[in-house]
């Protein structure tokens, strides 16, 4: 997919050139090195990306630009899903995941970093909609059955820490 993720990049950058070089800090860019460069994405982050958004480096700009800082604040059930061959995602937050009950992290081997795609083509289907299909199937049998024994949606949503850790395990378990 980096092949057909740079090809669109390259299209956009070379339709939008006069547009993003029009910016005081990009005003010396070339299009002649930017088209040598297509495929390398830490030239597109350090020449284009962070200028443009005001950050100075790109370890910068990766840590503004996590999510990482926040999954601590986050109270809804979520599934993360990574891959290791991201080329984008240098650390993924085991800890923060773990230490979060609503959260849950799901690492795959591939996937890359635009939606899991699978076959030759980035076309079609995704390994990341059965993933989230399974999720989502297994959090409403949990909450169907809760419905089924009377439980209070409220107590299953809303109750203490150890619950909604069972509440994840038992989505996991059901994977």
């Amino acid at each position: 997919y980096m092949v057909a993720l740079s090809v669109r990049i390259y299209h956009y950058m070379f339709k939008n050139w006069s547009m993003i070089t029009s910016h005081p800090d990009l005003q010396h860019l070339r299009i002649v090195d930017f088209i040598s460069r297509v495929y390398d994405s830490t030239y597109l982050e350090e020449k284009i990306i962070c200028p443009l958004h005001g950050f100075k480096t790109r370890n910068e700009y990766y840590r503004d630009a996590s999510s990482i800082h926040h999954i601590h604040k986050i109270c809804t059930p979520m599934l993360f899903m990574a891959s290791t061959d991201d080329p984008f995602i240098r650390r993924h937050p085991y800890v923060e995941c773990a230490a979060n009950p609503f959260t849950l992290l799901a690492v795959h081997e591939r996937g890359g970093h635009c939606s899991f795609l699978e076959g030759g083509l980035p076309l079609g289907h995704t390994h990341m909609t059965k993933m989230v299909r399974e999720y989502f199937e297994a959090a409403l049998a949990i909450r169907n059955a809760s419905v089924s024994r009377g439980e209070n949606l409220d107590t299953l949503y809303k109750s203490n820490e150890e619950d909604t850790r069972n509440f994840t395990q038992t989505i996991v378990a059901a994977l």
